[in-house]
C-alpha cells in the first residue's frame, strides 16, 4: 500500500510538472476590461482617473517548470500583490486632499475598503480590529479578493473574537480541495480543455458559512464586493443577493480556483480588475471619507530594473506591466473621489506575508497590522 501511495505521488507531481511546462509556453491573455464603471484605484498620494477611459487589465499567468503549488504561490506573489517588503507608510501629501480629521464631526460619513492581496485577510482583520478600537464607525464596507472576506465579516457584524477564532484556526486542508490526480492527468492528455482551475472551492465555501450573513440584504451595513466576469468580459460589483457566492467569486484566484458561476456567468478574482473598490463604495453610499487598508504590489514600489536579472525575464516584464496598469487605474479612481469631495486615507501596514503553507504567520500579520493601524489612524481621530 505504501508503495502504491508513493507511486501515485510521483505520478501526480509529474503530471503537474507537465501542466506547468505546457502552460509556460504561451502568455495567456485572460481578460480586457474596457469600460468598467465601478473600477477603483487608491494610493497614498491620492490621484484620480477618468471614469470613461480605464485602462484594460491584461492578466498573464507565469509558470515556472516546477510543481503546480510552487508555481501558483509564485503567481500570487507576483501578480496579486503580496510582498515580503510591504511598507508601513501613509503619505503626508494626503493632507492636501483630506480636509478634516476622521473624528472632527459626529456627522462625518466614513466608509472602509479592504484591498486585494493574497491571504491578506489576516492583516485586514487586524486592521478592522484597530478601526473598532478607535471607535471609528463606518457606514459601509467594500472589498476585493481577500479583502472581500473581511469586508463581509465587518458588514455582517461579526465580532473580533469570532473573526480571530475563524481565521486563526484555519488549516490548509480546510480549503485545499484539488481534483484527484487522475482527473488532472486526463485533462492534461487533452491539453487541459475545459479545465479551469486547480481547487474546486467547495471547502472554501463551507468555511465562509461561518460568516453570520448569507445574503447582502442580511448585513448590518451596506457592502460592495468586486469580481471579474469572464463571460461578459467586464468587472462586476455585487451589492445584493447571495453573499457567500459573491465572496467566493471575488476570491477565486485564476488558475488556483475554478471560476464561480453566478446567474450564468463565470467569475474570478475581483483584484484582477479592481484592486481596491473605492469608487464602488462611493457609488453605493454618500461618504465624506474612505479609509482603505491597501496591500500594495511589491514590484511597483520603487524605480529599478532588477527584473532584468530574474529568471524568465519576459514574464517578469509582463506581470510588472500588469501591476503598473492596476496601480494607475487605482490612482485615477482616487482622483475621481477627490473631484467628488470624498477624502481618502490610505494605510499600508508592514504585515508579514502569509500563504497556504505559511498560515502560522497569520496571527503575527494580524497583530502587526492592528498595531500599525492604531498608530497611523490615531493621527486622524
Amino acid at each position: 500500500m505504501e508503495g502504491l501511495k508513493e507511486l501515485c505521488f510521483v505520478l501526480e507531481n509529474h503530471v503537474l510538472w507537465a501542466w506547468s511546462a505546457i502552460m509556460a509556453l504561451p502568455w495567456i491573455f485572460v481578460s480586457k476590461n474596457s469600460n468598467y464603471k465601478h473600477q477603483i484605484t487608491n494610493k497614498s498620494q491620492i490621484s484620480i482617473f477618468n471614469d470613461q477611459n480605464l485602462p484594460g487589465q491584461d492578466i498573464v499567468w507565469i509558470f515556472e517548470f516546477w510543481s503546480l503549488e510552487f508555481v501558483l504561490f509564485d503567481i500570487y506573489d507576483l501578480i496579486f500583490g503580496i510582498s515580503n517588503t510591504q511598507t508601513l507608510r501613509y503619505s503626508r501629501e494626503m493632507t492636501k486632499y483630506r480636509h478634516t480629521p476622521l473624528g472632527e464631526t459626529q456627522t462625518s460619513a466614513v466608509g472602509v475598503v479592504f484591498s486585494s492581496g493574497f491571504f491578506g485577510f489576516f492583516a485586514h482583520a487586524g486592521f478592522l480590529a484597530a478601526i473598532r478600537e478607535l471607535e471609528i464607525t463606518p457606514i459601509a464596507y467594500a472589498g476585493s479578493s481577500s479583502g472581500a472576506i473581511v469586508a463581509a465579516m465587518a458588514a455582517s457584524g461579526m465580532d473580533d473574537h469570532a473573526i480571530r477564532e475563524m481565521l486563526f484556526s484555519v488549516r490548509k486542508e480546510a480549503f485545499w480541495d484539488p481534483d484527484p490526480w487522475h482527473v488532472i492527468f486526463k485533462k492534461a492528455a487533452n491539453l487541459f480543455r475545459g479545465y479551469s482551475g486547480y481547487l474546486k472551492g467547495e471547502r472554501f465555501a463551507r468555511l465562509l458559512e461561518r460568516i453570520p450573513a448569507k445574503q447582502f440584504e442580511d448585513c448590518e451595513t451596506p457592502l460592495a464586493l468586486t469580481a471579474t466576469n469572464l463571460t461578459q468580459k467586464k468587472g462586476t460589483v455585487f451589492t445584493r443577493g447571495n453573499l457567500i457566492k459573491a465572496i467566493r467569486a471575488s476570491g477565486a484566484v485564476p488558475m488556483l480556483f475554478k471560476p464561480v458561476e453566478i446567474d450564468g456567468s463565470l467569475y474570478v478574482d475581483g483584484g484582477v480588475v479592481d484592486k481596491a473598490p473605492l469608487k464602488a463604495l462611493a457609488d453605493l453610499v454618500d461618504l465624506d471619507k474612505i479609509i482603505v487598508h491597501f496591500i500594495a504590489s511589491g514590484n511597483v514600489g520603487k524605480s529599478e530594473q532588477g527584473f532584468l536579472e530574474k529568471r524568465m525575464c519576459p514574464w517578469h516584464v509582463q506581470y510588472l506591466a500588469v501591476n503598473i496598469a492596476r496601480q494607475e487605474a487605482y490612482e485615477r479612481q482616487l482622483e475621481i473621489l477627490d473631484m467628488r469631495g470624498v477624502a481618502v486615507i490610505e494605510v499600508k501596514t508592514d504585515a508579514p506575508a502569509v500563504g497556504p503553507n505559511k498560515l502560522d504567520k497569520g496571527p503575527a500579520a494580524y497583530e502587526t497590522a492592528k498595531a500599525a493601524a492604531l498608530k497611523i489612524l490615531s493621527d486622524f481621530t
